[in-house]
């Protein structure tokens, strides 16, 4: 009996990280990629005023632009096509890590990791749990979604 309960109940996630403190990881859910999209959002919106302020536009011009991104919505492809960058990847790892332990701060991430090959093989592991795979973070976006759009 006890097998078969192991077999539907899955382990933590955790890793031991590099200050040998052991983390335990939350899988991500509909909030993480809802912050995640939010994330992408206030990205976009920085890097666009950084080309703005060197690009000599008007400010009515900048504020016409910032408002039609904050109405256009990044959408959940975006997110899922952006899970295999490195700063998606950083900041999901911190959602997850945050709702266990709400010390962690954003900037700290990385030097939880030994190295980079570790972040990532648990951040595989989180997508695998969490019902994603890697290779769909990998995966180049398909040009048929843009197509269908």
């Amino acid at each position: 009996m006890s097998d078969s309960i192991s077999a539907v109940i899955p382990r933590p996630l955790e890793f031991e990280a590099s200050d040998g403190k052991t983390y335990r990881l939350a899988l991500i859910d509909n909030n993480a990629l809802v912050d995640t999209e939010r994330f992408l959002a206030r990205r976009a919106a920085k890097e666009f005023l950084e080309v703005a302020k060197d690009g000599g536009l008007s400010q009515e011009a900048i504020s016409s632009h910032l408002l039609l991104l904050d109405r256009k919505p990044i959408g959940i492809e975006t997110v899922i096509d952006s899970l295999g960058s490195p700063s998606i990847m950083r900041f999901l790892i911190w959602k997850s890590i945050q709702r266990n332990h709400a010390d962690v701060k954003q900037d700290n991430v990385f030097a939880l990791f030994v190295d980079d090959e570790q972040m990532s093989r648990v951040f595989g592991d989180l997508l695998t749990a969490s019902g994603y795979t890697k290779e769909e973070a990998d995966a180049p976006p398909n040009p048929t979604d843009a197509e269908s759009e």
